[in-house]
């Protein structure tokens, strides 16, 4: 099958991040199974290489002021629509965020994945999301949450939708060094540093936990946000005031290896995000045998299995999100037993193989207009 992704975050343009991170695994997972697999998208760094055996085409980006959006989605789909009529595409997969494809389509089907609940602030992204979803009504939705809420925030119902679980690759597969640097205990963040993502309030929780372990610091890796006129490491210190700054650190966005290495080394992993369509990084700790903390909103359940597989958390409850994580500092076994059977949940429910079956299968049910059941 000749598939095309559009994405404008495939690393190492952009060093983490979740829709990026998600079409580098799928890519190389679906050329494994004897696909062939383009990734397109527009960017400052334009031309056309390969990344072992998945090729990348970025073509040159516009920034002329008030039509760039509308000069770089023609050239998109410009290069399919040649493409398509030309017989090199079997299906395309783009994801809502940004509305990549507000045109319609005939020459070859066009699959949506539905990876974010973020609401656009501008406008008229926000009509260009909603007028992808309209054209190409074929949905993937990484959890059952978020295609849900994606009807229900644009006021559309899709023809035919699957869930289809992000998948994560074993840590065993990553190279990468931890960053020199790292205090010997630690609870790791790992994601845009930002209230939304629930960095704030394990700050707030963190007053709690480190002040009751001496030795404990607090780790954050990602991009720092400015909020209410405050970059996100200025609001974090000053939530923990100067008893407790010195023990928290920031690193900034890393290469994804770096990343991995360093939930090895951590002694919990916590996310507490208030809003979360899966929640990639939180299963990227599973695989790297840290216990996890994460969310009781949204997908969080879908994810993790509380008391099983991890903790869920109240994300706007710091005394819940540092009960927690102190639950997994205090009980070593309690912690080790969780991570075991992480590791077990993951190759069963999120491994790469698991989604490219299921992906191929949906591609193939619109493709030839029958439900396929994958094997």
């Amino acid at each position: 099958m000749k598939i095309v992704f559009v994405c404008n975050e495939y690393p190492p343009y952009v060093i983490s991040g979740g829709i990026g991170v998600f079409t580098l695994t799928m890519a190389h997972g679906l050329v494994e199974c004897g696909h062939d697999v383009t990734v397109l998208g527009y960017g400052k760094n334009s031309g056309e290489w390969s990344d072992g055996d998945v090729r990348i085409v970025i073509l040159p980006e516009s920034t002329i002021r008030k039509i760039a959006w509308f000069i770089n989605r023609r050239r998109l789909y410009r290069w399919l629509k040649q493409r398509a009529q030309a017989g090199q595409i079997d299906i395309i997969e783009i994801p809502e965020y940004q509305g990549m494809l507000p045109f319609r389509f005939p020459w070859c089907p066009v699959v949506v994945r539905l990876h974010t609940p973020f609401v656009a602030e501008r406008q008229i992204i926000r009509m260009l999301e909603k007028r992808t979803l309209a054209m190409h009504r074929n949905w993937i939705a990484v959890s059952d949450w978020i295609g849900r809420e994606t009807q229900k925030k644009f006021g559309l119902s899709s023809s035919s939708m699957s869930v289809v679980y992000n998948p994560v690759n074993s840590c065993e597969q990553q190279q990468g060094e931890a960053l020199a640097g790292l205090p010997k205990n630690f609870v790791l963040y790992a994601g845009t540093v930002s209230d939304r993502k629930g960095a704030f309030v394990l700050a707030e929780a963190g007053r709690l936990f480190l002040d009751k372990n001496s030795d404990l610091h607090l780790v954050y890796i990602g991009s720092l946000i400015i909020e209410n006129g405050r970059r996100a490491d200025e609001t974090i210190r000053q939530i923990l005031g100067k008893k407790l700054v010195n023990r928290v650190h920031f690193t900034g966005p890393v290469h994804h290896d770096v990343v991995i290495a360093c939930m090895k080394r951590a002694r919990v992993f916590a996310f507490p995000s208030k809003l979360e369509a899966f929640g990639l990084v939180p299963v990227e700790a599973m695989t790297c045998g840290v216990p996890v903390v994460y969310s009781t909103l949204h997908a969080g359940p879908e994810v993790i299995d509380d008391g099983v597989t991890g903790l869920l958390a109240d994300p706007y409850s710091p005394a819940d999100v540092a009960m927690n994580v102190m639950r997994l500092l205090d009980d070593a076994s309690f912690a080790a037993q969780l991570s075991k059977n992480a590791l077990k949940a993951v190759k069963e429910r999120f491994s790469l193989q698991k989604s490219v079956d299921k992906t191929i299968c949906f591609y193939k049910s619109v493709i030839f207009g029958k439900k396929i059941i994958p094997k």
